[in-house]
């Protein structure tokens, strides 16, 4: 009898601590910062403003405001009493705070309640010239301005009716801060004239270009759409990507000039590009070495299921140690690990050129790439496997300005900066983007990947969640099961 009692306790002991285990270490993983859950609705993984914002707000000379005017006044977005317009507000109060905080006292933060002095709300809209749906406004002292609706902001769904209220999806604050603050901070922005007129895709669609039209306005530019560049329109840096047909002799020309005065260019021709159209461009940009070469550019994929022969080997993953760590455009994603991707990428080729150009390959395959010239996608008799160049920069020696130092950079994809393949270049687009307009020495923002907290997919948060509101009180209630049956033997 007195065996059983000890075996009864000793099982029981072994359970209570196993048990206690469990939660001790759930609880020490996921209180630690590393490796912290961020149930945010930024997905971004932080509770306030990123390090970008915060850099650009405190760039913003002293006496900038944010107002902002927290009035639910989409009556779409208050039907069957959802809670839309409460949990966005209190998120936004948060940002701003946190803004206002890291700003380095360069930002005053102006809040008006619903409930606030009806003076106060005339006086504010008065003298910002306040329209309809304006939820807040950042001004500086020398007059610029930037004006956020609630969509730009927070996105929410539409209220069904079956009576299913509106729910908020997801914020965008701390992107159009940060962008609205690069803009104002950079005082009269540059021009960034994109051509149009010889095929490119679309300005206006969400698979064209729009992607790429707003990462350029985030970045501090001004975009202008020409029709090629001859054209009357003024603008600061020429942007050619996806062009199908040569240029007429005008604006051949004005392209040849164009680069002879060392202004800047961003150049992307893919491997569709027209025989045609690669011989204007290596003839305009035999100064600076920069060629387009032959080919689709294939890399044997082994861990993702893709062996030669296959479609897949046209997707490029290039690693952070394949960006070169030397050159402004490419030196903080090489040192923060950022990896990127290119999709149906032709080769470059730095060769030739004037002495007074320096050139630099950004991107660079590895030594088991080919260049695909009859699209067997395998490597046949000619295609030797090496490492290739897909991006390249180019400049001139002498300290310049900027605006005549011959800066271009030339990319061998263009599928890559459209519609929804932006974001597997975004960052190597926004450093081309910011030395084009010589503003390399502006912080990036980026971080090193492993300072990073962890985000889990969404799939892993709710095996966690599982876990923890079943996993434990089910082990609570296995142990107290099996007591009792041995209690009843």
């Amino acid at each position: 009898m007195n065996a059983r009692r000890f075996r009864l306790g000793m099982l029981t002991l072994l359970a209570a601590g196993a048990g206690i285990a469990v939660v001790v270490t759930l609880l020490s993983v996921l209180v630690r910062p590393e490796a912290r859950l961020r149930w945010d609705l930024s997905s971004g993984g932080q509770a306030g403003v990123s390090e970008r914002t915060a850099e650009a707000l405190a760039n913003l000379p002293e006496g900038t405001r944010a107002v902002a005017f927290l009035r639910p006044e989409d009556q779409r977005l208050r039907i069957n009493g959802n809670l839309v317009y409460p949990r966005a507000f209190a998120r936004l109060r948060a940002l701003l705070e946190d803004a206002r905080i890291r700003a380095r006292g360069k930002l005053e933060l102006v809040v008006l309640e619903e409930f606030s002095s009806p003076v106060d709300w005339t006086r504010w809209e008065d003298e910002l010239e306040r329209e309809p749906l304006e939820v807040l406004i950042l001004d500086v002292p020398d007059g610029g301005r930037r004006k956020f609706i609630f969509n730009e902001l927070f996105l929410a769904t539409d209220p069904t009716p079956d009576g299913r209220p509106a729910r908020l999806t997801q914020e965008r604050v701390d992107s159009a801060l940060g962008d609205a603050a690069v803009r104002l901070a950079s005082g009269e922005a540059l021009q960034a004239g994109i051509v149009s007129g010889y095929g490119q895709p679309r300005l206006d669609a969400d698979r064209g270009l729009r992607p790429l039209v707003q990462l350029i306005r985030s970045e501090g530019l001004d975009t202008i759409e020409v029709s090629g560049p001859a054209s009357e329109e003024e603008f600061d840096v020429l942007v050619v990507i996806g062009q199908t047909a040569p240029f007429q002799a005008s604006d051949l020309e004005a392209a040849r000039n164009w680069i002879h005065a060392g202004r800047p260019v961003l150049l992307a021709l893919g491997p569709t590009a027209p025989v045609e159209v690669l011989q204007q461009w290596n003839e305009l940009l035999g100064e600076t070495g920069l060629q387009f070469g032959s080919g689709l550019v294939c890399e044997a994929r082994p861990r993702a299921g893709a062996p030669p022969g296959t479609s897949a080997v046209a997707t490029l993953d290039i690693a952070s140690g394949q960006l070169s760590g030397q050159h402004p455009v490419t030196q903080v994603l090489a040192d923060s690990g950022r990896a990127q991707g290119l999709l149906a990428a032709r080769p470059l080729r730095l060769e030739g050129g004037s002495n007074a150009y320096l050139r630099t390959p950004l991107m660079l395959t590895t030594g088991d790439a080919w260049a695909d010239l009859d699209r067997d996608y395998a490597p046949g008799p000619g295609e030797l496997r090496q490492s290739f160049p897909l991006a390249a920069a180019a400049e001139r020696w002498e300290a310049q300005e900027p605006s005549v130092a011959g800066r271009t950079v030339v990319l061998g994809s263009v599928i890559s900066l459209t519609g929804p393949r932006l974001p597997f270049v975004q960052e190597f687009t926004s450093g081309a983007l910011r030395w084009l307009a010589g503003q390399d020495a502006a912080p990036s923002g980026l971080v090193s990947l492993t300072s990073l907290p962890l985000r889990l997919e969404r799939t892993d948060q709710v095996r966690i969640t599982n876990i923890l509101t079943l996993g434990i009180p089910g082990l609570t209630l296995l142990v107290a099961l099996l007591v009792y049956w041995r209690r009843r033997r």
